[in-house]
């Protein structure tokens, strides 16, 4: 690529990032992927021709696995499917669908896994009719107005979660059934391989990829996903071979990559089941998905400014099943045999339109005709007899298709004809769109325990298109030997309405030991795969079967599976997750002995709601067993409480020992998995009532309640409990004791995770903010590092040491549970990365009792603490490389200087820009992101040091007479324009070279036909000033003036590189001054600048002048006799001081033949620009042999 084009591809990128990290432009730029059924290599139905074998690469005769299949060419398919083009998809056109749990799902995950299952199954019924009544099906889906543009990430983190290695069910399971909806992995299939060629010597293929990644808004190919632009390249599973040949390899494939760093890479919904290595031939370089342990996908984590259930997905998953269920995504679709006809369509005309549609020639309705016929018989075309679809060929070439000929039948491709029952069923292929909508219903078992499923059914109406008859011309042609015709086709749609049983659930959820992988790992989970029909032998064109090439695989439908015999084993689509049973690992390497460990080697599975540590359900619980056979066995009496504990029932709780904030309360007794409710009383006055309960109970005769669940309204002496279930309620508890609060304990922040804008409100989620028993409600803070050191405190806060003690702040306490930190609580003493808030109600006398009063630092941190970044001072190195000065007092900012900025919050900076006086950004950013090697900033935020030349771009760099200002960025803003903090931009000019003139080493500075000046070098933009001056470097001549062009001037080009003079626009004034005079001719150019001159290289040196003119001879003899033997010849003019030679002409300008010339040697004196003489008897003309001859 030559150097230009390669500048103005960084520019352009350039352009477009500050576009969008600047100034916040949002781009449509998405991509989805469709699955379907994979082509294995055999001849379709009704062509003959082979299908493509989308499981394996062909080059020539040598096939490749493509890492698509546990085979190559079969075996397994990994995932739903493989990637198809944009018109081979497959989809579901049952609009109802069912799903159950299996007893062994619900006894190892319970409700709360249940629960986690409905959540994933929420997402997709709102997306597909929405809740709030936004849009009614998905063809009525804006993606922009419905808060999908932008919305390219909706995963987080919950770090307790992620060390606990947890993967969140709910996630997995909208994963699965995205894909199993028709949509792929988009991060694995947007680049696939198809094919490839060999060269002739074998030593190199030349591979066939395909992008089969779809842009939701326009439907075209792109390499965009999320918002994130992918490339891709080759991987195989080849050892490399000697030079000059080709290494084997069984598989090779492309996978895709990123350099993208705005964190949306990888994060489709439809993604999700390809975390880690399970799904692969070869692992990925990266891993084609952001899930992984403790990553969760939430409607609260979307980014399109919309929060309901369906905003789980991503733009990208959207826009996808927008396509595929669109009512105008049109293909031709059979049902599933399941699918029963309950009402036919009515194809007879419903009213006098209907009919006058079918025939213009319609005059009214017979007494005698009922437009719904019940028999089924077919209308008459009227008023002349005859079927509506001839069972003939075509006879005359007139128009159509005649109405009389002799019989035959329809062309092969023929539109269906209603000639019996079965070829108007749901069976039957018809042109229809996609279903708009689909909703999931949860049908139970017979219990929750039980085995058998209850049926259940659905009934609903399609719509399809169908050829309602032809235009029939010729009826009124009375002409002997006339005939009518068929004209066009009239296409028209009509309603079926259909039914279905559902014998067996669509999809079930199951819970089994699933075993270990060949390498030992645990199979986490597996997941059944859905029956697919191919219509491609449906959507065939009429020339389709004369084709030669391969047929393709789909459009498709996707199919509930066929119910099985009875006692045969169901074949629902299963989602199976592994169970982990409790146990310990004990390592054995042939030692005598090992001493075990009790470290739980646990489970793998969590419902993750929300970032915090008690926004986590890990599975199994305890207590799933007991609360499951009391759902399902009748409650028969109350439950009795036998004890209340502090100590997990090992000792009944003492009467002052309860500290709500700080300790778990165990109410032991019988019948204890039973309850529904928990009571707290001050004699008979209920002070707080849990409920539902279920949460807290650990087996049949233990409920634990932990530290934060009760809240201040329980505080006091003489605190009695007691439980209800569904029979009623239980005696109070035999022991009474006293509440208080303990310490405050912070679970989470809205800002954990992420920047903590100090100059926004932070509201503090926990408990123990508010007190009865001890000292009110939250009042003091303190910032401590991820250590735990403080660095925000009383003591330093006041400008001094830290002291440890935390320091007063204004908070809203809204409840126990939370409370708001007002704006600017804390200053930028506080700024820098890795912080955590700490609260207390009070201050302890000694910071030896700190910990009895402060909360413990548990809580997540923030990424860090800054807000708006604001710039204080600006210095910048000096050349001499120690010493500083300022950039204000100088005027300028050298961009080729080292430079310091001293401020507040500048931590967290991620974009440092040059901007315009009026704080607009140039046409082209001048800027640089971070990270940045020649970047340094502060961890607390009060300085930033840049490194020379680190702002490459030039286009801000002024002579000194525009100003510029700093603007920064990072994660909480922007500073603010400051007038005070304005400076000219430059860097020091250095000239390299300049372009040649017309005649070498000669600059005619004349105006209609000198010679343009192009000067070439970089920092050019700071220039001011060009000066004519001599290779010494002093002027030509001071008391005359200085030849020189102020800058800015009309005809003069600057740009960082090259500085260009159109000399018919732009004169040097005191021009004059410049011109060469012999003896004194040589001369350079001085670019004056704000930084040192530079001059042009004296090796370009160039005489300057312009064309001579005379305009007076004098000192003849008389006026018109000049005697050469005696007259010193005296000539004015202008142009004069570089004259070389004069020669003498006649009266039309024409040499005399014969004649010589005289030169500043042999008798010219140049005495200036203006003037010169030429000596009596000069030698140049008494040289000539016959001199007479002038």
């Amino acid at each position: 690529m030559e150097m230009t084009r390669v500048h103005e591809a960084a520019a352009s990128i350039r352009r477009v990032l500050c576009a969008f990290l600047l100034v916040g432009v949002s781009l449509s730029a998405s991509g989805f992927v469709l699955i379907g059924l994979h082509g294995d290599g055999t001849a379709g139905p009704v062509t003959g021709r082979n299908r493509p074998n989308e499981l394996q690469v062909q080059v020539g005769a040598t096939t490749y696995g493509n890492n698509l299949s546990t085979v190559t060419g079969g075996g397994t398919v990994f995932g739903m499917g493989v990637p198809k083009d944009l018109r081979r998809f497959f989809r579901w056109n049952i609009p109802y669908l069912v799903y159950s749990f299996d007893a062994s799902f619900v006894n190892y995950f319970g409700f709360e896994g249940m629960e986690a299952v409905h959540d994933a199954v929420e997402v997709l019924n709102d997306f597909f009719s929405p809740k709030d009544g936004s849009y009614n099906g998905v063809t009525a889906l804006n993606l922009s107005r419905h808060g999908f543009a932008g919305n390219f990430n909706t995963a987080w983190v919950n770090t307790t979660a992620q060390n606990a290695q947890i993967l969140d069910i709910k996630s997995m399971v909208l994963g699965m059934m995205v894909n199993h909806l028709g949509l792929g992995n988009p991060h694995r299939h947007a680049f696939t391989l198809t094919g490839g060629t060999q060269s002739a010597w074998q030593q190199q293929i030349n591979f066939q990829v395909n992008l089969r990644n779809y842009d939701p808004y326009t439907l075209k190919e792109t390499d965009i996903i999320n918002g994130v632009q992918y490339a891709y390249r080759l991987i195989h599973d080849a050892q490399p071979a000697a030079a000059g040949s080709l290494p084997a390899a069984a598989v090779i494939d492309v996978e895709e990559f990123t350099a993208d760093t705005s964190g949306n890479a990888w994060t489709s919904v439809a993604a999700i089941m390809d975390a880690f290595y399970g799904e692969t031939r070869i692992y990925w370089t990266d891993q084609p998905t952001l899930f992984n342990f403790g990553v969760y996908y939430d409607k609260m984590n979307a980014m399109g400014g919309q929060y309901q259930p369906r905003h789980t997905l991503t733009l990208d998953d959207a826009g996808g099943l927008k396509y595929l269920y669109s009512t105008n995504t049109y293909a031709w679709e059979q049902m599933d045999g399941s699918v029963a006809q309950i009402y036919p369509a009515q194809f007879l005309p419903e009213n006098q339109q209907d009919m006058r549609t079918l025939s213009p020639n319609w005059s009214g309705i017979p007494s005698a005709l009922h437009f719904r016929n019940g028999t089924g018989k077919r209308l008459p075309v009227w008023p002349r007899g005859g079927a509506l679809i001839p069972a003939f060929r075509y006879t005359l070439p007139i128009f159509g298709q005649p109405v009389i000929g002799a019989a035959g039948t329809l062309p092969a491709n023929a539109w269906p004809q209603p000639n019996n029952a079965a070829n108007f069923g749901p069976g039957t292929p018809w042109l229809r769109g996609g279903i708009d909508k689909i909703q999931f219903y949860h049908q139970p078992f017979d219990s929750l325990l039980g085995v058998n499923f209850v049926p259940t059914n659905f009934t609903w109406s399609f719509p399809f298109i169908w050829n309602s008859g032809y235009t029939v011309g010729g009826l009124t042609n009375m002409t002997p030997g006339s005939s009518a015709w068929l004209g066009q086709s009239q296409f028209k749609f009509y309603t079926m309405s259909v039914g279905r049983v559902v014998g067996q659930p669509d999809f079930i959820f199951v819970a089994d030991d699933l075993g270990l992988a060949p390498d030992g790992v645990p199979i986490a989970y597996t997941r059944g795969t859905a029956a697919m029909v191919d219509n491609f032998d449906q959507n065939l064109g009429f020339w389709d079967q004369n084709l030669t090439g391969l047929d393709e695989v789909g459009p498709g439908v996707i199919n509930p599976a066929a119910v099985p015999a009875a006692g045969a084993a169901p074949t629902s689509i299963a989602y199976t997750f592994t169970k982990l049973d409790k146990y310990f690992e004990l390592i054995w390497s042939g030692e005598a002995t090992v001493t075990g460990n009790q470290e739980s080697y646990y489970t793998i599975w969590g419902h993750i709601k929300g970032p915090g540590p008690n926004d986590l359900v890990v599975f199994p619980r305890d207590a799933t067993a007991w609360r499951i056979e009391n759902d399902g066995i009748p409650d028969a009496a109350p439950p009795i409480i036998t004890m209340i504990s502090d100590n997990g029932g090992a000792t009944p709780i003492e009467q002052n020992t309860y500290s709500r904030s700080e300790e778990v309360l165990s109410i032991i007794g019988i019948e204890m998995a039973s309850v529904t409710s928990i009571e707290f009383l001050d004699g008979e006055l209920v002070l707080q009532t849990i409920s539902p309960a279920d949460k807290y109970i650990q087996s049949n005769k233990q409920i634990d309640i932990p530290a934060g669940v009760i809240t201040d309204a329980v505080e006091g002496n003489e605190i009695a409990v007691r439980v209800w279930n569904k029979v009623g309620v239980s005696e109070k508890a035999p022991q009474k004791f006293r509440v208080e609060t303990g310490r405050p304990r912070v679970l989470s922040t809205t800002a954990d995770g992420i920047v903590y804008d100090r100059a926004e409100v932070l509201t503090i989620h926990g408990f123990g903010f508010k007190s009865k028993t001890g000292n009110g409600e939250l009042k003091y803070i303190r910032v401590d590092d991820s250590q735990g050191s403080a660095v925000y405190d009383s003591g330093i806060s006041s400008g001094g040491a830290s002291d440890g003690l935390p320091v007063e702040a204004s908070f809203e306490v809204v409840d126990d549970t939370t409370a708001v930190l007002t704006i600017n609580a804390v200053n930028s003493l506080a700024d820098g990365s890795s912080r955590r808030i700490r609260v207390s109600r009070d201050v302890p006398a000694a910071v030896s009792d700190l910990n009895k009063h402060l909360s413990p630092g548990t809580n997540p941190v923030f990424a860090a603490i800054t807000t708006k970044p604001v710039i204080s001072t600006l210095n910048q190195l000096q050349s001499d490389g120690s010493t500083w000065e300022d950039v204000l007092t100088t005027g300028m900012y050298k961009r080729d200087r080292i430079i310091e900025i001293n401020g507040t919050a500048l931590n967290t900076l991620s974009t440092v820009e040059i901007v315009r006086e009026d704080g607009t950004s140039f046409a082209n950013p001048v800027f640089i992101q971070l990270p940045n090697p020649a970047v340094v900033v502060e961890d607390n935020g009060t300085r930033v040091r840049i490194g020379a030349s680190a702002i490459p771009y030039p286009d801000a760099d002024t002579n000194g007479t525009v100003r510029r200002a700093l603007r920064l960025y990072n994660a909480a803003g922007k500073t603010d324009m400051n007038g005070s903090l304005l400076f000219a931009v430059n860097t020091q000019p250095k000239v390299t070279g300049m372009g040649g003139f017309a005649n070498a080493g000669a600059f005619i500075r004349e105006k209609l036909t000198g010679d343009d000046v192009a000067i070439h070098g970089s920092g050019l933009l700071a220039v001011g000033e060009i000066h004519i001056i001599k290779p010494s470097g002093a002027d030509i001549n001071a008391t005359a003036g200085i030849p020189r062009i102020i800058l800015p001037h009309p005809g003069v080009t600057v740009s960082d590189t090259r500085i260009f003079i159109d000399t018919q626009i732009a004169q040097f004034s005191n021009g004059p001054v410049s011109d060469s005079l012999v003896g004194d001719s040589e001369r350079v150019f001085k670019l004056v600048s704000a930084r040192d001159n530079a001059t042009t290289p004296v090796v370009d040196r160039f005489t300057v002048g312009v064309p001579p003119v005379f305009t007076r001879v004098s000192s003849l003899t008389n006026s018109n006799h000049y005697r050469r033997d005696s007259d010193v010849m005296s000539v004015e003019g202008v142009g004069l001081g570089m004259v070389s030679s004069i020669e003498v002409v006649d009266m039309f300008g024409v040499i005399i033949t014969g004649a010589t010339s005289v030169t500043v040697n042999t008798g010219i004196n140049v005495s200036s620009g203006t003037q010169l003489t030429i000596d009596a008897n000069a030698s140049g003309w008494a040289a000539r042999v016959t001199p007479w001859i002038m």
